[in-house]
C-alpha cells in the first residue's frame, strides 16, 4: 500500500492521517488531487481497483491490441482539458469530421463542408437528408458554436427528439443521420437525452476535433498521474465505512473511512469522486440517477478494411434493424492500436436493454451476421477479440440538465451537507470527460478555501 510517509502520521497510531481523503481516482479524483497538490495540501487518493481511471481504461491485449473499455473519444474542444494535458505528448490522432452512414443497403459518407470543402458535392447528392435539412444543419451550428455553457444548460427543457422535431428537421433525417449517430452517444437511440446534452455535445463537436491519444484512451490517465506524488495514492482498497459526522458540533469534524484491508484513516474533509451509484450504495440511499449502458466488441482482422470504411471515422447503422450502432477501425485513427500492420475494428452495439438476454458468445454471432450482411464473406475471416460491458457508461440526467434535474440537485446538495463530504464526478457537470475534470477542479477550488481560511 502507497501512503505518503511525510503528510501521515502512524506513529503509535493505526490510523493514517490527512487534511483531504479522495475517494476515486477517476478523471475528477485525478483532477481534484492535481490542484491540491499544486495548492500544498495534504491528501491520500484511494482507488478500489488496480489502476487509475475509472471508466476511462484502456487493455493491451496478449496479441498487442490496445482496447478501450468501451468506445471512447477525446475531443480537442474540452476547455478544462486544455488546463491539465498535454495535448502534444497524447499524440492525438484525429477522426475524420464525418461519418459513413449504413443505409438503404449502401454506404453514404457525410461530412462537414467547411472543414472538407469535397463534401459540398457530396452533400448536394447524398441520400441523407434533404437540402432544406443540410441548411439547417449549418444554421443549428452557427447558433450553437458561439452559446456559453451558461446559456445552453439554461435552455427550456425538452427532449433531443422534441427539439429537433421543432427545429424543423425531417423524420427521415433524424432517423438516418441523428439517431445512429446521437444514439451511440447518449447510448440510447430513443433521443430521449435533454437536449442541453444535445447542443452541449453538438457544440463541441463542431468546435473541436474527435480524437484519440496514440497510445489509447488511458494515455489521458497516466499523463494525470505522473504529476502526482505516488506516495500519495493507494490502490486496491475499496472504502467500506465512512464515520458520519458529529451530531453534536455545527463545525466541521475529521472523519473515519474504513478501507476494505480494514486500514483505517482520518481526513478532515472527504470527497467522494466515484460514480453517483457507488456513493448512493455507501450512504445506503436510493440513486436519483439512472445511467445508460454499453457493449463494445472487438476484432482483429489481417486483411485491409472495406474500401467503403477504410478511413478514419464512423460508420453508422441506419438500416432500422441488425445489432450493429456503430462500427470504427481504430487502427486508422492511430496505427498504435493494431500491432504489427494489423487492423482493429471497434463494434458497438445497440443498447443494452434490447440485448440484455443476450450471452457475449451469441452477441459475436449476431454482430458477424450483421457485417456479413455490410460486407460481405471476407468478415468470415474478423477473429472476435474481446467484448466490454459498461453497465454505468453515463448518466442519462445530471445536475446540469434532464426531465428530473431539479430532484437529481435537491438530492446531491442534501447529501453533501448532512453527510459533510464533496461529491466530483460526472453527474455533477455534464457527463463527459470535460465535466469529471471540471467537477474535480471546483471541489478542489473549495477544499483549498476552506483550507486556507
Amino acid at each position: 500500500m502507497l501512503v505518503s510517509s511525510h503528510q501521515f502520521n502512524t506513529q503509535n497510531n493505526p490510523v493514517l492521517q490527512t487534511q483531504v481523503a479522495i475517494v476515486g481516482g477517476g478523471l475528477a479524483g485525478l483532477t481534484c488531487a492535481l490542484q491540491l497538490e499544486k495548492a500544498g495540501i495534504a491528501y491520500c487518493l484511494i482507488e478500489a481497483s488496480s489502476q487509475l481511471g475509472g471508466r476511462v481504461q484502456t487493455t493491451i491485449h496478449t496479441d498487442g491490441f490496445l482496447l478501450d473499455h468501451g468506445f471512447q473519444a477525446f475531443n480537442t474542444a474540452y476547455e478544462e482539458a486544455k488546463q491539465w494535458l498535454d495535448f502534444d505528448a497524447l499524440e492525438l490522432q484525429s477522426f475524420y469530421p464525418g461519418a459513413v452512414i449504413r443505409y438503404n443497403g449502401t454506404f453514404n459518407k457525410v461530412g462537414d463542408p467547411q472543414r472538407d470543402k469535397g463534401m459540398y458535392l457530396f452533400a448536394l447528392y447524398s441520400p441523407i437528408g434533404s437540402f432544406k435539412d443540410k441548411m439547417l444543419t449549418l444554421s443549428l451550428k452557427n447558433k450553437l458554436k458561439d452559446m456559453s455553457e451558461k446559456k445552453i444548460y439554461s435552455l427550456p427543457e425538452e427532449s433531443t427528439l422534441t427539439f429537433l422535431q421543432r427545429f424543423g428537421f425531417s423524420q427521415k433525417y433524424i432517423d438516418t443521420f441523428f439517431r445512429p449517430f446521437y444514439g451511440g452517444v447518449f447510448l440510447e437511440d430513443a433521443l430521449s437525452t435533454s437536449v442541453r446534452k444535445f447542443a452541449y455535445t453538438f457544440k463541441t463537436f463542431s468546435n473541436g476535433t474527435v480524437c484519440l491519444p496514440k497510445n489509447g484512451m488511458h494515455a489521458i490517465i497516466d499523463q494525470l498521474a505522473s504529476h502526482l506524488n505516488q506516495n500519495n495514492i493507494i490502490l486496491n482498497q475499496a472504502l467500506i465505512d465512512l464515520s458520519p459526522p458529529s451530531s453534536s458540533s455545527t463545525q466541521l469534524t475529521p472523519r473515519i473511512l474504513t478501507l476494505s484491508s480494514g486500514q483505517q484513516i482520518e481526513a478532515q474533509h472527504v470527497v467522494l469522486a466515484m460514480s453517483l451509484p457507488q456513493v448512493a450504495s455507501l450512504l445506503g440511499q436510493p440513486c436519483p440517477v439512472r445511467y445508460n449502458t454499453t457493449w463494445t466488441l472487438y476484432f482483429s482482422c489481417k486483411d485491409k478494411p472495406p474500401l467503403s470504411v477504410r478511413e478514419p471515422l464512423l460508420v453508422l447503422n441506419a438500416e432500422g434493424s441488425g445489432i450493429v450502432q456503430h462500427l470504427c477501425f481504430l487502427s486508422e485513427v492511430s496505427g498504435s492500436y493494431a500491432p504489427n500492420g494489423g487492423n482493429l475494428c471497434s463494434v458497438t452495439l445497440k443498447p443494452l436493454s434490447a440485448l440484455e438476454n443476450l450471452t457475449e458468445s451469441e452477441a459475436v454471432i449476431q454482430t458477424k451476421a450483421n457485417l456479413k450482411q455490410w460486407f460481405g464473406s471476407v468478415t468470415d475471416r474478423w477473429q472476435f477479440i474481446q467484448g466490454f460491458q459498461i453497465y454505468q457508461a453515463i448518466p442519462s440526467e445530471t445536475v446540469l440538465f434532464g426531465e428530473h434535474q431539479a430532484t437529481t440537485v435537491e438530492t446531491v446538495s442534501a447529501w453533501q451537507q448532512q453527510w459533510q463530504i464533496d461529491l466530483a464526478n460526472d453527474a455533477m457537470d455534464s457527463a463527459s470527460i470535460n465535466g469529471a475534470i471540471r467537477a474535480g477542479r471546483v471541489v478542489a477550488g473549495r477544499l483549498i478555501k476552506n483550507v486556507k481560511k
